[in-house]
C-alpha cells in the first residue's frame, strides 16, 4: 500500500488467543506485524496469548515485528531483513509493566532490540535466534538470551539477566546502571576476517562499565581488539572466573587479558580461576585512583611482558597462581597487598620475576619461584612495612631499596 503507516497486520485491544502463521510480508509502510492496545484502556485490555511463527518479512519500511503492549506473546522462527522490536510506550501515571512474558525462539532478523521501560520483571526469553547485526537490551530487568547468535550483545540499563551460550563478536554492558548480570558460556570471537572485521569500538571484547553484582564466568574468548576482559568505572562486586581468554595475534603493547580500571568507585573485584595467555600483559589494573579490595587466585597465566601488572589496587590478595613463562610482574602503588603462595617459572637470566614498588604493606609469603641465573629474584623499592617469609633458590634473590621489613626468613634452600 502507498498509505504511510500502513501496517500489515495490527493486534490491538481485546485480542485474546490468536495465531499468525506462514504469513509473507513485503513493502508495508509501517511495521510487518504491530502489536498494541488502543487508545487508554486497562492491563485487562491488552493483547494476550499471541503467537507468530514461521512468517517472512522484506522491504518494511519501519519494523518487521513490533511489539509496544502485550502479554504472553511468542514469536517462533520468523526471519526478516529489518528489525524485530520490543518497545513498550507507557503512559503518564502507568506502571512499566505494559509488557510481560514475550519469548522469541529461533528466527533471524537484521537487528534484535528489547527494552521495557524500567520493568525489572519483565520475563522475556530470546533463545536460538540470529541478529545480523546486534542483540540490543536495555532498561529492563528478568531477561534471558540464550544460545543466539549476533555481531555484539549490548547491555544498557539492565538489572537481572542470563547471557548464556551465544557467539558473538562482543559483549558489552554499557553506561547506564546494570546489575546481577550472568555472562556465562559464551563464544566471543573477535578474530580478523576479511568478510568480517574486528569490533574495535571500546577496544574490549567484554566490557563491564557501571555494573554491579554480577559474574562473567566459563566464557572463551578469542582474539580481542585489545583487551579480552574490561572492568570499567563503578563496577562494584564483579566476579571473573574460569574464561579461557587467549590472543594468539596480539602485537600492541597495549593488549592485556583482563583490565580492571582504577576508579574509587571500582571495589571488591575477583579474578580467579581464569586461563590467559598471547597477550602483552595478563592481568592488569591502573588508572587515577585505588581500587578497593579484591583478589587474583588461581589463574594460569603466560604472557609476553608481564603476567601481572597491578597499579592502584588497595587491600588485594594475590593467591595460588600459576606464572609461566618469562614474563615478570609488578606491583605498584598498592597499599596494601598480600602476594601468597603462587608458583613463578622464569628462565631470564636478567629478569625480575616479582617487583614491588611504593607499596606500603607488602605481604609475601611461601611464593614458589624457580629461575636460572643469578639475577635477583624479588626486588622491592620503597616498600616500607614489607613482610617476607618463605625460601629462595639463591642467597641473591632478594632485593631491597628504600624497604624495611617487618620479618624476613628469606633462605637459601
Amino acid at each position: 500500500t502507498a498509505e504511510a503507516q500502513m501496517h500489515g497486520i495490527k493486534i490491538a485491544s481485546y485480542v485474546n488467543d490468536l495465531r499468525i502463521s506462514n504469513v509473507w510480508f513485503d513493502n508495508s509502510r509501517g511495521d510487518g506485524i504491530w502489536c498494541t492496545r488502543h487508545g487508554f484502556f486497562t492491563k485487562n485490555d491488552y493483547p494476550t496469548h499471541i503467537m507468530i511463527d514461521n512468517c517472512y518479512f522484506s522491504n518494511i519500511r519501519r519494523q518487521d515485528i513490533a511489539i509496544i503492549h502485550g502479554y504472553d506473546i511468542t514469536i517462533t522462527d520468523c526471519h526478516g531483513t529489518g528489525t524485530l522490536d520490543i518497545e513498550p510506550e507507557i503512559n503518564q501515571g502507568e506502571t512499566p509493566d505494559v509488557c510481560r512474558r514475550i519469548s522469541i525462539k529461533g528466527g533471524s532478523f537484521n537487528l534484535i532490540s528489547i527494552t521495557n521501560k524500567g520493568d525489572m520483571n519483565s520475563q522475556f526469553t530470546l533463545s536460538g535466534a540470529v541478529s545480523k547485526t546486534d542483540i540490543s537490551i536495555w532498561d529492563l530487568g528478568g531477561v534471558s538470551v540464550i544460545g543466539n547468535t549476533a555481531k555484539s550483545i549490548l547491555l544498557n540499563g539492565v538489572k537481572g539477566a542470563t547471557i548464556q551460550g551465544n557467539t558473538c563478536k562482543a559483549i558489552w554492558a554499557k553506561t547506564s546502571d546494570n546489575s546481577n548480570l550472568t555472562i556465562s558460556g559464551n563464544i566471543i570471537r573477535n578474530t580478523k576476517d576479511a568478510d568480517d572485521p574486528q569490533i574495535t569500538t571500546s577496544g574490549a571484547t567484554v566490557k563491564l562499565d557501571k555494573t554491579s553484582n554480577s559474574v562473567v564466568v566459563n566464557n572463551v574468548i578469542v582474539s580481542p581488539s585489545l583487551v579480552g576482559i574490561k572492568v570499567d568505572a563503578s563496577c562494584v562486586n564483579v566476579k571473573i572466573e574460569n574464561n579461557d581468554i587467549t590472543d594468539n595475534e596480539a602485537t600492541d603493547s597495549t593488549s592485556s587479558g583482563v583490565l580492571v580500571v582504577s576508579y574509587s568507585s571500582v571495589q571488591n573485584i575477583e579474578i580467579s580461576k581464569n586461563r590467559i595467555s598471547g597477550f602483552y600483559k595478563g592481568i592488569l589494573s591502573g588508572g587515577s585512583s585505588n581500587i578497593a579490595g579484591g583478589k587474583v587466585q588461581d589463574n594460569v597465566v603466560e604472557c609476553r611482558h608481564r603476567n601481572l601488572e597491578l597499579k592502584n589496587w588497595d587491600s588485594v590478595n594475590v593467591v595460588t597462581n600459576l606464572l609461566k613463562g618469562n614474563a615478570t610482574n609488578y606491583f605498584y602503588s598498592c597499599p596494601k597487598i598480600s602476594v601468597e603462595r603462587n608458583f613463578l617459572r622464569n628462565t631470564a637470566d636478567t629478569t625480575k620475576i616479582l617487583e614491588f614498588s611504593t607499596c606500603d604493606e607488602a605481604v609475601l609469603i611461601n611464593n614458589f619461584i624457580w629461575k636460572s641465573g643469578a639475577s635477583a629474584t624479588i626486588a622491592l623499592y620503597n616498600c616500607p612495612n614489607a613482610y617476607i617469609e618463605g625460601k629462595a633458590a639463591s642467597a641473591s634473590a632478594l632485593s631491597l631499596t628504600g624497604t624495611t621489613t617487618r620479618k624476613n626468613d628469606l633462605v637459601s634452600l
